[in-house]
């Protein structure tokens, strides 16, 4: 039996396990099966919660962004109001049924995420692995069973992207009107999704840039006394989840991580560098670097799928809490750019992130765990900058055609 026949049974296996492991994880109301190196709760679907106790709340009459609403008993609701919308369903479930029906949801969001970056990979001109061996790779991997355990909706955020750029392939009004609903969605939804602004423009979608610019503003002023008061309890929540040096096993805001990286070490004073200054000064660079060559780019609707997933990751790191279930765009971005015969050390790079990704607890320390997530970011950033340059032909000018990202242009 060759590899290629093979690849897509063993997807089948491994689906197959993690399958009965859900199904085992509903019936104790928790996640069980091995030990992960992320931190479980008692029950599953722990950012769910606030969701589901803020909508009832809200059908009783009160101001969800007023009183506490997460399992913890800390914090008033803190996400914005375009959210409790889009949780509206779980005032006719159960707790435990809605926990179930959104993880099921969740996983199947995620099987949309890997089909569109494994299909993007034929736009980069690469070999296509086995879809069903990767599909489990992802299900299988930490940030995805932190997500599905937790229940937060990073993947709807990363499905509403995904969409919104096969949609827009197509340059019509129509199609920039629907992408660029979906683009705003997805930054009121999660809000570092807003970057992708940047790309519009790197790719010269003005058009696309201004319809969503248009829905974004149109949901804020639809309950901007909603926003406000998001904003009011966001900052009030972001010093409760100030790190301490285990959380480095689980989170990657490189602002909030900073001093406690260097604290108790032999270089402890460049702890006292304030931690987002110090984001900034490592993220912005790549950023800029990226947007350069991707501006360059002759065959824009190639690198946009892989473009937009490594922004969305990049603002993850810039965020004041960023724990790893927000690594899935770099998982998605590894999947869209990954090829077994680059140069042994550009695969290295990237392939520290997956050191980390798989979903057993190795007992690597937290310091360890943090500079793999961090190296591995790096790592995808050069793999990216390097399937750019593949779709970037010189003209014997030394200039370049630009083709802009549409279907009529690919």
């Amino acid at each position: 039996m060759s590899s290629k026949q093979l690849a897509p049974i063993i997807g089948i296996v491994l689906l197959a396990i993690l399958g009965r492991t859900w199904i085992v994880s509903f019936e104790e109301g928790r996640f069980v099966g091995f030990n992960t190196s992320f931190p479980r709760i008692d029950s599953l679907g722990y950012d769910l919660y606030r969701n589901f106790h803020a909508n009832e709340q809200a059908a009783n009459g009160l101001d969800p962004y007023d009183h506490v609403n997460d399992v913890a008993g800390v914090e008033k609701y803190n996400h914005p109001p375009i959210v409790l919308l889009v949780f509206f369903w779980t005032r006719w479930f159960t707790f435990r049924t809605g926990t179930i029906v959104w993880t099921i949801a969740l996983a199947a969001m995620a099987g949309f995420c890997v089909w569109r970056s494994w299909v993007a990979r034929v736009h980069l001109f690469l070999p296509q692995p086995s879809f069903l061996l990767v599909l489990a790779a992802f299900l299988w991997s930490t940030p995805v069973l932190f997500a599905m355990d937790r229940g937060n909706w990073d993947f709807l955020a990363a499905t509403l992207v995904l969409f919104a750029i096969a949609v827009a392939r197509r340059s019509s009004l129509i199609a920039d009107v629907l992408a660029g609903a979906c683009f705003a969605l997805a930054a009121w939804i999660k809000i570092y999704p807003g970057i992708l602004l940047l790309g519009l423009v790197i790719l010269r979608r003005w058009r696309l840039a201004g319809c969503t610019l248009v829905v974004a503003a149109l949901i804020g002023l639809a309950d901007f006394e909603g926003i406000r008061d998001f904003t009011r309890n966001m900052q009030d929540t972001i010093p409760l989840h100030s790190p301490t040096l285990e959380d480095l096993a689980y989170q990657h805001s490189l602002s909030a991580s900073w001093g406690i990286f260097w604290s108790s070490s032999s270089l402890v004073s460049l702890a006292r560098i304030p931690g987002t200054i110090t984001a900034y000064f490592i993220v912005a660079p790549l950023i800029i670097w990226v947007s350069y060559w991707a501006r360059r780019c002759a065959d824009a609707p190639s690198i946009v799928c892989p473009l937009f997933l490594w922004l969305m990751a990049a603002a993850c790191f810039l965020l004041p809490i960023a724990y790893d279930y927000k690594l899935i765009y770099l998982l998605l971005l590894l999947l869209v750019t990954w090829n077994r015969n680059d140069p042994l050390i550009l695969r290295g790079m990237a392939a520290l992130l997956l050191i980390y990704a798989q979903p057993f607890n190795i007992g690597l320390g937290t310091r360890l765990i943090f500079l793999l997530k961090l190296s591995g970011f790096f790592g995808a950033t050069v793999l990216l900058v390097y399937r750019i340059k593949e779709r970037t032909v010189p003209l014997a000018s030394g200039s370049v055609t630009v083709v802009e990202y549409s279907e009529a242009s690919s």
